[in-house]
């Protein structure tokens, strides 16, 4: 039982390892990030304004120069990632519990 604890704390320590950082302020959206902004939420894009705070200066810049830079790649599964997530977690757990288990 030891060994099961022991490995839930491992797995939960280095879950949140990987969390995301969160600044509480922005600075305020300028010329060619306004132009990214719109080019995003033409494509349909969810959280535009929040994904273009991230970009840097440069960034931004660039994909202002030419909005047709700027492209889908696809759809966001957030399902289907979750599912994924939780499969592997599950089966960590699992493996880990027959590796200590006596």
């Amino acid at each position: 039982m030891r060994c099961l604890l022991a490995s839930l704390a491992l797995w939960v320590g280095a879950a949140s390892a990987g969390a995301d950082v969160v600044p509480s302020s922005y600075p305020e959206a300028r010329g060619p990030r306004d132009a990214v902004v719109r080019r995003l939420d033409a494509l349909g894009a969810r959280d535009a304004e929040q994904r273009v705070r991230r970009m840097s200066d440069v960034d931004a810049a660039y994909f202002a120069a030419e909005p047709a830079r700027v492209q889908s790649a696809g759809g966001e599964y957030g399902t289907t990632e979750m599912m994924l997530g939780l499969f592997f977690l599950i089966g960590g757990f699992v493996a880990t519990y027959f590796y200590f288990a006596d």
